[in-house]
């Protein structure tokens, strides 16, 4: 039998793969052999589908890792939420995905993302300690649960061809959500 797991740029080897499924003989092979008989006609056609298939196949499993993907990228930019970033040249778009989907915020993290935006970052901190609030009365069960925010303070400078406004909507987008952030910017050099 033949190895039809096989992926090669050849089709030749598709070729003598498909003929060794056949039963043996001199009916067969000559059969198979006469180029002008419909026998031979129906694999030729069946192994184009077949390496049309396997090429296909071979795209689509490059197309399933975030790595590697680049036709359906957008998909998967829809799959994690993030926001609409076709107008950012591929690589950057893969950079902030994979930033996007890490679950750590730290501050390698946030100079990544800062990077691709022309901004270096320079310190990241928390001014305030958090603060909690919640609805309680004395006797009575609480009717919500305490919720924690988190001020952020952000200092970095610009350069002149940053955009603020996708470079801070980037920035907030990784943050948790109750982490409220402020920028501070030190001008461009």
């Amino acid at each position: 039998m033949g190895n039809l797991g096989l992926i090669d740029k050849d089709r030749e080897k598709y070729i003598e793969a498909i003929k060794q499924l056949f039963p043996r003989g001199p009916y067969w092979e000559k059969r198979i052999e006469d180029t002008e008989g419909d026998l031979f006609n129906i694999i030729k056609t069946r192994i184009e589908e077949l390496y049309r298939f396997r090429q296909r196949m071979a795209d689509l499993q490059r197309e399933s890792i975030i790595h590697t993907a680049s036709e359906t990228f957008d998909h998967w930019e829809d799959l994690y939420g993030t926001e609409d970033n076709r107008q950012l040249d591929l690589e950057v778009r893969r950079e902030l995905l994979l930033a996007h989907k890490t679950p750590k915020v730290n501050f390698e993290i946030l100079s990544s993302i800062a990077k691709f935006h022309g901004v270096a970052l320079h310190r990241v901190y928390f001014p305030y300690k958090p603060g909690f609030t919640g609805f309680s009365r004395f006797g009575i069960e609480r009717i919500a649960g305490p919720a924690a925010f988190s001020v952020l303070y952000i200092e970095a400078t610009e350069s002149p061809e940053t955009n603020k406004e996708l470079f801070e909507q980037q920035i907030r987008n990784r943050l948790l959500a109750n982490q409220i952030a402020f920028f501070f910017y030190s001008g461009g050099k």
